[in-house]
C-alpha cells in the first residue's frame, strides 16, 4: 500500500481505470503476477506475486516514480505532490488469497460498514455521557 504525501487528500484517482491499467502494465513489465488492484481514498492497494529477480524496494520506487509522473501529466489529482516516502508490504499465505482479493475489491464497502459502526458506537457513548477524544478515538 502506498499513500500520497498529503494523507488527507482523497486521491481523485479513486476508481480511475486508466491509472490502474498503467499500474498493471508496470507490474506486468516487471514480470509480477497481479491478483488485485484498488484505490481507496488515499491508499493504493496492490495484491501481487513479486518476481524473485526484483527487490521489493526497487519495484515500489519504480511504481511511485512512474505513477507520480503519470498522475501529474494526466491531471488525475489536483495539487498531487507525490507519494509518501514509505510503503506497507505484507506477506501472506496462498490460502488467504481469496480473502485479500475480496478485501481490496470491496474496501469501499468494508470502510462504509466500519464508519457506520463507529458512528453508532459514538452515539451510544454520547447518550451515556461519554464524549470520546477525536485524537484518541479509534486509533
Amino acid at each position: 500500500m502506498i499513500q500520497p504525501q498529503d494523507k488527507n487528500r482523497e486521491i481523485v484517482l479513486s476508481k480511475n481505470k486508466k491509472l490502474l491499467n498503467y499500474l498493471s502494465e508496470i507490474l506486468e513489465n516487471k514480470k509480477c503476477q497481479i491478483y488485485s488492484l484498488g484505490i481507496h481514498g488515499a491508499t493504493l492497494q496492490i495484491l501481487f506475486s513479486l518476481n524473485p529477480d526484483i527487490a521489493l524496494s526497487k519495484l515500489v520506487k519504480d511504481i511511485k516514480t512512474s505513477t507520480e509522473t503519470y498522475i501529474k501529466e494526466n491531471k488525475f489529482a489536483q495539487d498531487f505532490s507525490g507519494w509518501e516516502k514509505g510503503y506497507w508490504a505484507y506477506t501472506h499465505s496462498i490460502h488467504s488469497m481469496d480473502f485479500l482479493r475480496d478485501f481490496i475489491e470491496q474496501t469501499d464497502e468494508y470502510s462504509e460498514q466500519a464508519r457506520l459502526a463507529r458512528e453508532e458506537n459514538e452515539r451510544y457513548l454520547m447518550r451515556k455521557g461519554i464524549f470520546p477524544d477525536d485524537d484518541l478515538w479509534y486509533i
